[in-house]
């Protein structure tokens, strides 16, 4: 898959799909969906196979810059006598690379958890270190971008259906996905 605008409304779609599949199964909630890609190259780079992999993956980026993508979508609750409104977007960042030497990369890979995401690297933790600079959002680099999730969250109706909690920023909304996540998962 290419970069563009046939690639954008893929990454949206993927989404969407994952928060129609959730919402299917909780009707009377607000759901978000989505998904994270790296693109480096015109190419979409993916979580890591193995250590070694993961080596290549970084050396690859290291001293250059990358593209992080993240879509998101947001489906709100279904009410009486209407569809449920379904609202979508993407957030990009730009992120560049320090130049990393190999020792560097292998003390990375051995020490880190570079297997759970696109690139062989998080921004959180240990990952930061390999990184010179971010343009953009940094939650978009972490796969959830805060300002599109309160944007599309107003959009879907939020604070009509809760007057008591209407998000003000997005550490509140970051508390109240992270408390719904808990509540579903255990519940």
């Amino acid at each position: 898959l290419q970069p563009g605008a046939r690639f954008a409304a893929h990454l949206v779609q993927l989404a969407r799909a994952k928060a129609l599949a959730v919402a299917r199964r909780h009707p009377r909630a607000f759901v978000i969906g989505a998904d994270t890609v790296l693109l480096f190259g015109g190419k979409v780079i993916g979580k890591p196979a193995d250590a070694e992999d993961a080596v290549t993956i970084l050396q690859r980026l290291a001293g250059h810059t990358h593209r992080i993508s993240t879509a998101v979508c947001v489906v709100g609750p279904r009410t009486p006598g209407r569809r449920r409104d379904v609202r979508a977007g993407m957030a990009t960042a730009r992120v560049t690379f320090r130049p990393l030497s190999a020792l560097a990369i292998r003390r990375y890979v051995r020490t880190a958890s570079p297997f759970a995401c696109a690139g062989a690297y998080a921004v959180q933790g240990p990952g930061k270190a390999l990184i010179a600079q971010i343009k953009g959002d940094v939650n978009t680099v972490i796969g959830l971008p805060m300002d599109l999730v309160k944007e599309l969250l107003r959009r879907a109706g939020y604070p009509r259906y809760t007057s008591s909690c209407v998000p003000t920023s997005s550490s509140t909304i970051s508390f109240a996905v992270r408390r719904r996540i808990n509540t579903m998962r255990y519940s």
